[in-house]
């Protein structure tokens, strides 16, 4: 399939003024996938705003059993590539354009996860990649024109090695030097678009990801309020009046804990089951001294398969019983979202995770939960201190 054939069955029409492509692209292990989840959850709790996402071209392949030996060469694996990235692309839009269609009141976003000029960082030099982009009748300026705006991610390699790894659940194979090559290879493939956000490495990973939402919502031109995440000890509500009086959804956790050999570094699998839906993941966790506080400085989740879940569950920690938990989700009002933490033979007290469009609605929340303290920066209510203590803690 050309790029005549997907455009003339994604024709322009008076949605395009509705519809936002975004790419989201960087070196490796720049954050992407853990942005890719933050992303499904936030701007699609934002009224209003609907999110698709074209899945990553390569990943895609690999897990279908193709790979770059396969392949044969690196030019075959990359217009394999740029073929499934066209075809991942048109699915996302003719979707959203059926969406757009239905709900005249609503913006979309389309995230592309990578995006057509990522193969360029592979190519020892500008010319052959052109030439394979003419291949598909494009060009660079054509291929610019897709996307709506490009957000950067840098590597981890870049400025923050510490924190660059191979084993994250993802295919990636990149030494620390090679990532830091094909950072600077996709850097230069992207820079010229005209709407170019450059994402480098924070102090605090999740603030690199806060910014990165803050330049996808931009770009989509969404004014979304800053958020306000406070967390905190609650004395046990009515549930049955709160699942009476809200929309909750419902999902339950069972959390491992693996060895690590350092105290500061905190790794645990997650298994989060939504109805049908099953989730595997893995979740890095690195403490540290920030404002001369002892805090999370790091944190990255990775979704991983099935497979891959059991392969991690070798490196088990026994001294840590594994943890179990129910999380409801439920909006008290348009703009207070609600995470209520529900663990099995504790009935006296729960932990609330409120995310608030400002500090205003911490007035609500105050009227009505029975706050014992707040929690959102002390390390005993964290999910590791909860499983050591078998949450005795919330027990007192």
């Amino acid at each position: 399939m050309n790029e005549r054939e997907l455009l003339s069955a994604a024709s322009t029409n008076n949605y395009a003024d509705r519809i936002t492509t975004v790419v989201l692209t960087g070196g490796p292990c720049a954050g992407k996938t853990t942005l890719m989840e933050k992303i499904r959850n936030e701007v699609n709790s934002i009224p209003k705003v609907k999110v698709f996402f074209a899945k990553e071209a390569a990943t895609l392949l690999l897990q279908s059993g193709v790979n770059f030996e396969d392949a044969g060469a690196d030019e075959t694996f990359q217009r394999l590539i740029i073929n499934q990235q066209l075809i991942s692309e048109h699915n996302a839009r003719i979707t959203a354009e059926k969406f757009a269609a239905k709900h005249s009141d609503y913006k979309v976003i389309i995230v592309c996860d990578r995006g057509i000029m990522d193969g360029a960082a592979y190519f020892k030099n500008d010319y052959e990649f052109t030439n394979l982009l003419a291949d598909f009748e494009l060009t660079k300026k054509t291929v610019y024109k897709r996307y709506d705006a490009v957000v950067f991610l840098r590597s981890a390699a870049v400025g923050a090695a510490q924190h660059y790894t191979t084993m994250d659940g993802t295919p990636r194979k990149e030494t620390p030097e090679q990532a830091v090559a094909v950072d600077a290879g996709t850097y230069n493939a992207w820079c010229n678009h005209p709407k170019f956000y450059k994402v480098e490495n924070a102090s605090v990973f999740y603030e690199k990801l806060d910014v990165a939402v803050e330049y996808v919502l931009d770009a989509a031109k969404i004014d979304a309020p800053k958020k306000h995440f406070r967390r905190f000890l609650i004395e046990t509500p009515n549930m049955v009046n709160l699942i009476t009086e809200y929309t909750t959804s419902s999902t339950n956790e069972q959390i491992f804990f693996l060895n690590s050999k350092e105290e500061s570094n905190v790794y645990y699998l997650k298994v989060q089951r939504k109805g049908n839906e099953v989730r595997y993941s893995k979740r890095e966790v690195r403490l540290g001294y920030k404002d001369s506080q002892y805090t999370r400085v790091f944190e990255q989740d990775s979704t991983i398969t099935e497979n891959e879940f059991l392969k991690e569950l070798a490196r088990l920690n026994p001294t840590i019983l594994p943890l179990n938990r129910t999380i409801l989700s439920f909006y008290c009002n348009a703009s207070i979202r609600c995470e209520l933490e529900v663990y099995p033979l504790i009935q006296n007290h729960m932990i609330l995770k409120v995310c608030m469009n400002s500090e205003d609605d911490f007035e609500f929340i105050k009227s009505n939960y029975r706050i014992v303290k707040e929690v959102t920066k002390d390390l005993a209510y964290s999910t590791l201190e909860l499983a050591r203590t078998s949450c005795n803690i919330l027990k007192t």
